[in-house]
């Protein structure tokens, strides 16, 4: 998906667009097999982000979904809920890179930001 519309000036495609830059940016598991499935779907090979927050709407879960509204060009996003600590992972479907900083406060928001622009380059 492009950052802006470059496709064809006509409804259909044009609909298809805004339909697509609606869509949540952050696909939500429950169970090790629904992630699975998620990673086969998105094609993790490219790079995914695996966020696991305590709970949805707290502050790293907000930022992590905003900072995937703003990059769902260059890298894929996957959340689930319940753990017992924030952690953010980035798999390339064969290993994975846990983020190890702490996710709160103004300087984990940065720390946060860097390494999500870092480990997701964008893609031409």
């Amino acid at each position: 998906m492009a950052r802006e519309y470059r496709g064809a000036r006509n409804v259909e495609s044009l609909k298809r667009f805004m339909l697509r830059m609606l869509d949540d940016s952050v696909r939500v598991f429950d169970t090790r097999d629904e992630r699975e499935a998620i990673m086969k779907d998105l094609d993790c090979s490219t790079g995914c982000i695996i966020g696991s927050f305590v709970s949805a709407g707290d502050g790293p879960h907000q930022e992590f979904v905003e900072l995937a509204n703003m990059l769902r060009d260059d890298c894929k996003f996957m959340a689930t809920f319940g753990g017992t600590q924030d952690t953010l992972t980035y798999t390339d479907g064969v290993n994975e890179t846990p983020f190890k900083a702490s996710l709160e406060g103004d300087e984990g928001v940065n720390a946060l930001r860097g390494w999500i622009v870092n480990t997701c380059p964008p893609r031409s």
